[in-house]
């Protein structure tokens, strides 16, 4: 069947039944599913292993280290070499020896996002001092550089599970450990997400031969190789931006940071050397940012009271916050929102509902997990509020949430059979393209794991 003549209808109708999907357990899979889905794990782990040798190849570069970089790139060749022949051919050019890479092994994309993580660090260290004069204070009550780390990890570890209570927020030494522990790591986790939308970036992409693809796996690459493009020329409109579950507002620095770099028009390439990016803007490309967190004060106590005046009106003219749980409603189902000055738990989202209507961008990162299976209506009535054109970030430890939300967003009798009593129809309008590991491997994106990283997906209401 050509190519042209396989809607995406189709394809996904052929996938519900071929695809070994993530709700289902191994029990439920026929043997040719579970034969798939055991070549999908063995080609993961191979993946796993060629990202781990590219990261040692890019590290190597950046320190001039040339017998580790050679050492690797052995490696890599011989672990590439046991595939077939054009796979090796596709991957091999993906780092350029540092003898030919423009003399320094950089590219354009490698320094428009080496420039935002220089900024997202600039920042950071300025919060981290910010918060130090306070830490100083705490001492004598113990909370030490040490004892904030080690809080942080039981915190962390509940978040992973699921198991956080609104009491655990209340401890600034675990919030600032988490600070300390998480911030910048996950600021430039945005920033390599969305670099690889670049146009730059999607030329440079390692990706099999298409003619190695299956006929559903070429139309999906194609597919989300066209919402990208859609994606990207977003960005350079973006105004208003909403964090949900923002922490200590990490998604939002590494976003301005981005933004800051990736389009801006001031980029320069000195004689002999790699691109230079500079990043001195006069007038911030953000407009607002509203916060949104289940631990709003919490959070404003340990960190953002301190980086809110670091990024305003420098990085973003204004930033507010609010309280929100996502395991409530947005707005009444009923009366579509609160009564005025109302006080009910019902209606404690609704007054972040009027911002959402005129939102650019909404975050969301290690939210979906932490309240797995809780926050359907939330994001169903997020979708149906923000204007077409919006994207939605997600970033999550695995891709099993994510998968969900794909369900219910694709699949109307999946989300019919998980909850009754919600329309998801607005999800209905969304369209999803991976911006992790998995982005040119569309074989790759059903697993719940990736090789290199966390899940990133992201979405635009069309």
């Amino acid at each position: 069947m050509d190519l042209a003549e396989l809607s995406l209808n189709e394809i996904e109708h052929q996938q519900q039944f071929n695809d070994p999907s993530p709700s289902l357990t191994n029990t439920q899979l026929t043997s040719s599913q579970k034969q798939h889905k055991k070549n999908l794990k063995t080609e993961l782990k191979f993946q796993r292993k060629v990202q781990k040798l590219e990261s040692r190849i890019a590290h190597a570069i950046s320190r001039k280290d040339v017998a580790v970089e050679q050492q690797a790139r052995k490696d890599l060749d011989e672990l590439l070499r046991s595939k077939t022949c054009d796979h090796y051919q596709s991957l091999s050019t993906r780092f350029p020896s540092s003898d030919n890479a423009d003399g320094t092994g950089s590219n354009h994309v490698d320094v428009v996002q080496d420039a935002a993580i220089k900024e997202v660090t600039q920042i950071f260290r300025t919060l981290l001092t910010s918060i130090g004069k306070h830490d100083r204070k705490m001492a004598a009550n113990g909370s030490t550089k040490e004892v904030q780390n080690s809080k942080a990890r039981n915190l962390l570890q509940h978040m992973t599970k699921g198991t956080q209570t609104s009491d655990m927020f209340r401890d600034v030494a675990a919030l600032r450990g988490y600070v300390r522990k998480k911030f910048h790591g996950r600021a430039s986790l945005i920033i390599k997400s969305f670099s690889e939308l670049s146009p730059e970036a999607l030329q440079m992409a390692c990706t099999k031969p298409i003619e190695n693809m299956s006929v559903s796996d070429r139309l999906k690459s194609q597919n989300q190789r066209d919402i990208m493009s859609i994606c990207y020329d977003k960005l350079s409109q973006i105004k208003r931006v909403c964090s949900i579950g923002c922490g200590p507002g990490n998604d939002v620095v590494g976003l301005i940071s981005i933004l800051r770099t990736m389009l801006s028009s001031k980029m320069t390439k000195p004689e002999g050397g790699a691109d230079e990016c500079s990043t001195e803007i006069t007038e911030p490309q953000l407009t607002e940012v509203l916060l949104l967190d289940f631990a709003m004060k919490e959070w404003n106590e340990a960190a953002l009271n301190d980086l809110i005046p670091i990024l305003v009106p420098r990085y973003v003219k204004r930033i507010s916050s609010e309280h929100c749980d996502v395991t409530m409603p947005l707005f009444s189902p009923c009366k579509g929102k609160s009564e005025e000055g109302s006080e009910s738990e019902e209606g404690n989202n609704t007054s972040v509902a009027k911002f959402v209507q005129n939102t650019d961008i909404f975050l969301t990162s290690y939210l979906l997990t932490e309240t797995r299976y809780s926050w359907d209506l939330f994001y169903v009535q997020l979708v149906q509020l923000a204007p077409v054109g919006a994207l939605f970030y997600f970033a999550e430890p695995m891709a099993w949430q994510l998968h969900r939300l794909i369900r219910m967003s694709t699949q109307p009798s999946v989300a019919r059979a998980n909850c009754e009593h919600i329309d998801y129809s607005p999800l209905f309008q969304l369209k999803f393209v991976w911006i992790d590991s998995s982005m040119h491997y569309p074989e790759l994106q059903q697993m719940d794991g990736r090789a290199g990283g966390p899940a990133v997906l992201l979405a635009i209401k069309l």
